[in-house]
């Protein structure tokens, strides 16, 4: 009973499943945690920075940034370091 509960409300998805729009599918470390809050994985070694693309439609709030609001359907730049995992809240 448990497992169909979790199988049916999956709770990681990527991105690309949860919103259509074409440049959704060119970012490919990035997933949806639930439906509110975007996670984008940095992979590369020594980043300092992180392009993000936030999916149209809503604002987004940077977790790591007092809570800085940004219009959907843009790409940002976000600074990283090795202590921080981009995370963005999904407004509403």
């Amino acid at each position: 009973m448990i497992e169909n509960e979790i199988k049916d409300n999956e709770i990681l998805e990527e991105k690309a499943a949860s919103h259509v729009e074409e440049k959704v599918y060119d970012e490919n470390f990035e997933f949806m945690f639930g439906k509110d809050i975007l996670v984008a994985n940095v992979i590369e070694p020594g980043a300092t920075s992180k392009k993000v693309y936030l999916p149209a439609g809503c604002k987004w709030y940077d977790w790591n940034n007092n809570f800085a609001c940004y219009e959907g359907g843009q790409t940002i730049e976000v600074p990283v370091t090795m202590e921080t995992i981009p995370l963005f809240i999904r407004e509403g």
